[in-house]
């Protein structure tokens, strides 16, 4: 096949995940005989990207920074994509996440599109949040979320005129369908799986010697999303000796939850890190016996959630989105989000019988590996865009 990836940045530009995704998944298609095109964004002229592996060509659209999503850098793909088909005639357009929101209906026939999270999934719009919220509360997210709100019509557009949707998650199949059950005809779903270049290497743990502390994890962006709050409260309720807790990531909130540590009496048994470089965060994960994952939002898949096992960390997770999907009973517990107190009483229990935690740990990294196969991603998605291709699945509407 000849596949053009849309895709808003690249991981040399802006390292997310939905640009790890995009990468590994053209590696994987290009490995298999695929000539595989990239149409990504570029904010500075002087900055070329890096030499492609074989079967891979790079194409780039100059915007004001890389990863922009606006009016300007949709139109700019969808233009950049037709005049890239005159000249190679792809079999498939293949859409990671909003890039083909301007598409023309003329090339939609031959688009497939990733779609990781509805419009609101991941954030407090979601129907079951919004709807619980007083009128002030939502009066201010209106306000705040005005924008993505505003390309909701396009959104809607994207996923009508898609030949083929692919999603990470059969939690975000459930959302895309819930208002639109005809969608279901073409949706595929296609979990994430991780590059073995991508996948953090087997970890040396360092034992933890007799007496000496448990060990708690949360990586993540200190936004009230996250949730780190919930988790504050919960270390708050747990003896003060037996345990250390460590938080690596930087965002809005850091300062107020700082501050919040210290109300609660937690000073030297909370530890807040800031953003830590790669090497550092490794070296934080092999230091660790359990992570916490306290989302209050519901993720489309939960990639930190996977990252901790591969690591070798049994994983306490809240049940929001796709996370149960990812922590599953070998590996870790899920416990009901926003509950500080269910969360303590894991925490206790985990204290107290701590051979439970060795022996989820002990199955982490071969289970993610198993579950979540790069291979097995990629034939999924090559299936899809086959489809896609032949004007399968579901007819654009």
């Amino acid at each position: 096949m000849k596949i053009l990836i849309l895709c808003r940045s690249m991981p040399w530009r802006l390292a997310g995940g939905l640009e790890r995704h995009a990468w590994d998944l053209a590696r994987g298609l290009a490995r298999r005989g695929d000539e595989t095109h990239i149409l990504t964004t570029r904010a500075d002229p002087a900055s070329p990207p890096p030499p492609p592996p074989p079967n891979i060509v790079i194409h780039e659209i100059e915007t004001g920074s890389p990863g922009e999503y606006s009016i300007g850098a949709f139109r700019a793909f969808a233009r950049q994509a037709a005049a890239l088909d005159c000249r190679h005639r792809f079999d498939v357009f293949h859409s990671q996440g909003f890039a083909a929101f301007a598409f023309p209906r003329s090339l939609s026939r031959r688009l497939a599109a990733t779609i990781h999270g509805t419009l609101t999934s991941e954030t407090p719009l979601h129907r079951d949040d919004f709807r619980a919220a007083p009128w002030s509360r939502k009066a201010w997210l209106l306000w705040r979320y005005k924008a993505r709100l505003a390309s909701y019509p396009l959104y809607r557009r994207l996923l009508g005129m898609s030949r083929v949707l692919l999603v990470d998650s059969e939690f975000t199949r459930r959302e895309l369908i819930r208002p639109r059950p005809g969608l279901d005809r073409k949706i595929r779903v296609v979990p994430l799986g991780v590059h073995p270049d991508s996948a953090p290497p087997a970890l040396e743990r360092r034992p933890r010697a007799e007496g000496e502390p448990l060990r708690f994890l949360t990586v993540g962006r200190m936004t009230e999303a996250k949730g780190v709050d919930v988790a504050l409260e919960a270390l708050g309720r747990l003896p003060r000796s037996g345990w250390l807790w460590r938080a690596a990531g930087a965002g809005p909130a850091l300062e107020a939850l700082r501050a919040r540590a210290d109300a609660l009496g937690l000073a030297g048994m909370a530890q807040f890190l800031g953003p830590l470089e790669d090497a550092a965060l490794r070296r934080l994960y092999a230091e660790s016996d359990l992570f916490i994952y306290p989302e209050r939002g519901r993720p489309a898949f939960g990639l930190v959630g996977l990252e901790a096992q591969l690591a070798g960390l049994p994983v306490v997770a809240s049940d929001r989105g796709a996370i149960p999907e990812v922590i599953r009973p070998d590996v870790g517990w899920i416990v009901p989000a926003e509950n500080p107190a269910a969360l303590a009483e894991r925490l206790r229990s985990i204290l107290e019988h701590p051979e439970e935690l060795r022996e989820k740990a002990a199955r982490c990294r071969a289970a993610a590996l198993r579950r979540f196969g790069y291979e097995a991603m990629i034939e999924g998605a090559r299936a899809a865009l086959r489809e896609a291709a032949r004007g399968e699945a579901g007819a654009p509407a």
